[in-house]
């Protein structure tokens, strides 16, 4: 149940697209104020928006993981693909 309602959660809950950025030393989100126009035409096109958060994969998670066993050359490609 608790997955239902985090899939049900992430795919929607949306934000004008540019709204939140992730810091990427810290991988902390922060809300991005400025240089965003907040106009009503502009949030009425259906383009400016986009989901607050990624899609949860079927392994239940937010990223893509490489195996363990896998060598740390391929891992690069195993994570392209």
């Amino acid at each position: 149940m608790r997955a239902q309602l985090a899939r049900i959660s992430h795919g929607t809950q949306i934000c004008p697209k540019g709204y939140i950025e992730i810091d990427e030393e810290t991988g902390v989100e922060k809300i991005v104020e400025e240089g965003i126009d907040f106009s009503t035409g502009n949030l009425a096109d259906s383009t400016n928006w986009g989901h607050r958060y990624g899609n949860i994969l079927n392994n239940g998670r937010c990223t893509h993981k490489a195996p363990a066993d896998l060598p740390e050359d391929a891992v690069e490609d195993y994570m392209a693909k």
